[in-house]
């Protein structure tokens, strides 16, 4: 990772463990969570940006 910054994050044991699980099974290694997070990260920014754009659209604010 480029330019990482490190980041302190809380999360509950349930996800915790669902996620080392996840990673567990899917062969991926314990320096693939932060990797995990960040593609997380990305794709929930993304879907709340569309869903922000369409919700103007809906509303008649965006022109094209």
């Amino acid at each position: 990772m480029e330019d990482s910054i490190r980041w302190t994050i809380n999360v509950s044991k349930a996800t915790d463990i669902s996620l080392r699980s996840y990673l567990a099974q899917h062969g991926l290694k314990k320096g693939d969570l932060s990797k995990f997070v960040e593609e997380a990260v990305r794709w929930r920014v993304l879907d709340k940006t569309v869903a922000e754009v369409r919700e103007r659209a809906a509303r008649g604010l965006v022109h094209g």
